[in-house]
């Protein structure tokens, strides 16, 4: 469990309530201390609403029920209680919540996030309190995550990047794409390497907003009919003055992997480009790919790529970043 110290909860409780918010610490109650607060929606005031203080007294049975509350912060504080609490009912409850995807506002030091209740819930069973999941449970969380339905939580997106490919998945991952209209299964269903798999990740590399994962899937799964559509994006990306860097990181990583004299010719224009802002990052990105995916094709590419010391140590901060 993550605690504050007495201090820093006395710092921050007045500050806070000197500018009319309640924050999710009881400098008396430190057990139920976490890296972050609450900061309350002004369309939740009116449903009911207790202070930490109020909900730490009540019985695990109360807890129970108020993780059904319509005040989504309600639900969620009552829920962080019962699981420091060690409560039977724990992943009972979580299990109901998967599809609860409400979103509160937190506040931890400077930085605010929005999350999902249902991720909120996910958080308390790993990590954020002292509630272990024994492996058992781990497993059929897994499992829920991939095989409920309306489940849209970044906790199931974060499993489905890294979800190795196991026969029984592969049918629901396709499911996912198609009818939830969830791209992010893309990079499972490539790890199959199925040639049945490819129209759907070509089809994915067209739409901009699914870009990301459909790249991603194509660095997954090197295939020469998706080497022409990777081909179209490079050019796109390069004729457009704003970056997505994280887009184009991918994208070099996966045309890397073909011996192709096009992308040669395409790669040749990031290390002779005058533009040294392009030069630097691109190269940045020519020179992690060709790390991860050594190909004595691009050789000749290597020692005209001279990155600044800045661009240097960012490539052995990204050489591992998706």
């Amino acid at each position: 469990m993550i605690k504050r110290t007495i201090i820093l909860c006395l710092i921050l409780s007045s500050i806070l309530n000197a500018i009319g918010q309640s924050p999710n610490i009881d400098s008396n109650n430190t057990k139920y201390s976490y890296p972050f607060y609450f900061l309350y929606d002004k369309k939740v005031k009116k449903l009911e609403s207790y202070s930490l203080s109020e909900l730490i007294v009540k019985s695990n049975s109360e807890l129970r029920s108020l993780t059904s509350s319509k005040n989504p912060y309600v639900r969620c504080e009552s829920f962080m209680i019962l699981a420091e609490n060690k409560d039977s009912m724990v992943f009972e409850i979580l299990l109901k919540h998967l599809t609860d995807a409400e979103i509160v506002k937190t506040k931890g030091g400077c930085v605010i996030s929005h999350s999902f209740v249902g991720d909120i819930f996910i958080n308390c069973v790993r990590g954020l309190t002292s509630y272990d999941l024994n492996l058992e449970q781990e497993s059929k969380l897994d499992s829920a995550l991939i095989f409920f339905e309306n489940v849209n939580l970044y906790a199931k997106n974060r499993l489905l990047k890294n979800l190795q490919p196991r026969p029984k998945y592969h049918e629901r991952l396709r499911e996912i794409v198609l009818k939830e209209k969830n791209s992010v299964a893309l990079i499972p269903i490539s790890r199959y390497r199925l040639e049945a798999d490819i129209e759907i990740i070509n089809k994915h590399l067209k739409h901009k907003k699914e870009l990301y994962n459909a790249i991603y899937a194509s660095k997954e799964f090197p295939n020469e009919n998706l080497k022409p559509q990777l081909i179209k994006i490079y050019k796109k990306f390069w004729s457009e003055d704003l970056y997505s860097y994280s887009e184009w990181r991918i994208l070099i990583q996966a045309m890397i992997q073909y011996e192709d004299n096009e992308i040669h010719e395409l790669f040749s224009m990031i290390v002779s480009t005058s533009d040294g802002f392009r030069y630097q990052n691109l190269g940045s990105y020519l020179k992690i790919a060709l790390i991860k995916y050594p190909n004595s094709f691009y050789s000749d590419l290597v020692d005209k790529i001279n990155l600044e010391p800045y661009y240097k140590e960012q490539v052995k901060k990204e050489i591992n970043w998706d």
